[in-house]
């Protein structure tokens, strides 16, 4: 989905241009086509506020989707999302016995900041890990959830959707968030595996046996490559943007032995 650019920026309505702002941070995910349709139509409907639960397991780019998706909700770039006075995000405190949990009280300073009047007209709340709001938790955020204000967006992120409430759920968009298909071919997840867990010569060996396999389903390739590396706890910039980049270079036609080498080196 396009949207054309004229050269007067007043010709543009604003609803496009936050769609635009999306294509551009979009980009850049692989895969969850159909979820980030969704809320480009949210947008482009010119919707004033909404609810929205990103369901699915770890590791696969719900958080990320959901920090593009509130730069493009909110006219800002995706570097100055944090500093925006009209983007709350929420995640759960790690006690001592390495459990996640939610202090109610902070579910209860969100309601009173969306009480007040943002600064943009709009607000988006982000809450990570909502699985692990208990009970009266998530009964406090019935209220945000029933009657949210007007430019308000709220999105719940879990692992678990039937963790949270059948109250919650019911006044939720739900946008389940799938890693590669098990069907996709074990040889891809093992593949995944090798580039990101071994080291060295055996790194390179992959890379060549991925290349000379001619897969055809190279996005699967590459968003299981993503989830090794979150799962693996390597998911740094460098190696993020060395996996983009060779997916770029397959999508031009680049050789893939010369291609996936490089990508070996870059991750080792």
């Amino acid at each position: 989905m396009g949207f054309p650019l004229r050269s007067e920026p007043s010709t543009i309505p604003k609803k496009y241009e936050s769609v635009n702002l999306m294509h551009a941070n979009f980009s850049q995910i692989l895969g969850h086509k159909r979820q980030i349709s969704v809320l480009e139509r949210f947008i482009i409907s010119g919707a004033e506020n909404g609810v929205f639960a990103f369901c699915g397991p770890e590791h696969i780019g719900k958080s990320t989707v959901a920090k593009q998706f509130a730069s493009a909700f909110l006219r800002v770039d995706l570097n100055e999302l944090f500093r925006h006075p009209d983007f709350i995000s929420l995640s759960p405190e790690v006690r001592e016995n390495g459990t996640r949990a939610y202090d109610i009280e902070s579910i209860r300073d969100v309601l009173h900041r969306l009480g007040q009047s943002s600064i943009s007209g709009k607000a988006v709340v982000i809450i990570d890990d909502a699985n692990v709001l208990n009970t009266a938790s998530q009964n406090a955020l019935l209220k945000m959830l029933e009657e949210p204000n007007a430019g308000t967006v709220i999105v719940l992120i879990s692992h678990e959707e039937s963790a949270l409430l059948p109250t919650i759920r019911s006044r939720a968009v739900t946008l389940s968030f799938f890693g590669v298909s098990s069907a996709a071919s074990e040889d891809i997840l093992l593949n995944a595996k090798r580039l990101v867990s071994c080291s060295g010569v055996e790194r390179l060996k992959a890379a060549q046996d991925i290349a000379k396999q001619e897969l055809k389903d190279f996005e699967s390739l590459f968003i299981a490559l993503i989830q090794e590396l979150h799962m693996s706890n390597r998911a740094s910039a460098k190696g993020l943007h060395a996996v983009l980049k060779t997916r770029e270079r397959i999508a031009a036609n680049a050789n893939p032995l010369i291609a996936f080498t490089e990508l070996a080196v870059q991750l080792d």
